[in-house]
């Protein structure tokens, strides 16, 4: 299964077992047409859901799950990451890429390849790769954005680096 981690659950809202629901994304018209969906929590654990209900409280998403109908049981998903199919997914935007894709991508600087990419990790202006060099099989954060790198091509499965001393020695 190809799954795409599309939004974050926090915490619940009124007596019904709505939660918050929070897009990664920005966009919210891909979750208002869900049906199922699996939550990804903290410890590893992963639980197949059912949508029951989804709707607008102002500018927030609420979603409702069969089986979480109460505060008590709807407050077991805080915290979980809604996992879904790419085609359930937020649409991309020409250019654009799901971060699940940047992992084992190689770094290129011109055609020389550099390194891996291993995970990612939200930076305070982009995300951090963690990237394992050839040369030392050593993990370097790089930030992925210019001047940084270039966007990263899903075909080749390579990311351009634009500062190649961010992974020498």
């Amino acid at each position: 299964m190809n799954l795409i981690s599309t939004a974050s659950i926090g915490k619940t809202f009124g007596v019904n077992g709505f939660v918050y629901v929070y897009p990664f994304s920005g966009e919210t018209k891909h979750l208002m047409k869900l049906t199922s969906c699996q939550a990804s929590f903290p410890d590893g654990k992963e639980v197949e859901l059912k949508v029951e209900k989804v709707m607008t409280h102002g500018d927030n998403l609420l979603m409702r799950f069969f089986g979480y109908e109460t505060p008590e049981k709807a407050k077991l998903l805080s915290k979980a990451i809604i996992m879904v199919e790419r085609d359930k997914a937020a649409r991309l935007k020409k250019g654009e890429v799901y971060v699940a894709d940047l992992i084992n991508m190689e770094l290129v600087f011109g055609d020389e390849k550099l390194a891996v990419v291993e995970g990612v990790s939200d930076g305070s202006q982009s995300i951090l790769l963690h990237v394992k060099t050839y040369s030392d099989n050593k993990i370097r954060l790089v930030p992925y954005m210019q001047p940084f790198t270039g966007k990263a091509d899903v075909k080749t499965k390579q990311i351009p680096l634009l500062m190649k001393e961010l992974v020498e020695v």
